[in-house]
């Protein structure tokens, strides 16, 4: 490695951690809020005689960092208030939950848009930018999402514009990404958006239907 690239990484881990730690400042009064921590390890060493070589650094992984007087003090605010900070207010009852739930389980999801799905949660796990893709659960939940926004719509049927509209909210928080993506917003939106791109589209079978 030149010195160029050793400085460049050295650059790069030290932005990284100033990242970090913007990110700790902004949510200093965030409630549940743990502070995070860059942890840096060598890119390599060499040794020549007694002289040790460095090689630059690299971003091993980000930790939270637990701090107990901060977790008491928001047990202690919890005990004052006296009830959870979210309020539920029912919108639906019983029966119309279960209706509603009936009525997607008819929604017809066409062989080739099944496939459509199974494309792109495959994608993730060949991605380069993605360390771990999703499991068949992306999948699953893709097709639910899409049934449900195709009876919400009023349709019996799935169409493609479904499956690109819950992609992401279905798969982003599945994937873990590759280090160097970790501190950059909106990076697993990004390759989400760019397997969309890259996935071909089944024909529109259902605009069809009479």
């Amino acid at each position: 490695m030149s010195n160029y690239s050793i400085g460049l990484s050295g650059l790069d881990a030290a932005q990284r951690a100033l990242d970090v730690i913007g990110n700790n400042i902004a949510n200093a009064a965030t409630e549940g809020y743990h502070r995070q921590r860059v942890n840096l390890s060598p890119a390599f060493s060499t040794q020549e005689g007694d002289v040790l070589f460095g090689g630059g650094v690299n971003i091993k992984s980000v930790t939270r960092m637990i701090d107990d007087l901060l977790e008491k003090e928001i047990l202690r605010r919890r005990r004052e208030r006296r009830h959870d900070e979210v309020q539920i207010q029912c919108v639906v009852d019983q029966e119309q939950l279960l209706a509603m739930q009936r009525a997607v389980e008819e929604i017809t999801v066409d062989a080739d848009i099944e496939s459509y799905i199974v494309d792109i949660v495959a994608k993730t796990r060949d991605d380069p930018k993605v360390s771990v893709g999703s499991s068949p659960r992306g999948s699953l939940a893709l097709l639910k999402l899409t049934r449900a926004r195709a009876a919400q719509d009023g349709r019996d049927y799935v169409l493609p514009d479904d499956v690109k509209a819950f992609a992401s909210a279905a798969l982003t928080h599945r994937l873990i990404l590759e280090p160097d993506l970790w501190m950059r917003k909106h990076a697993a939106e990004d390759v989400i958006d760019d397997i969309l791109q890259r996935a071909p589209v089944p024909i529109n079978k259902g605009g069809n239907r009479s």
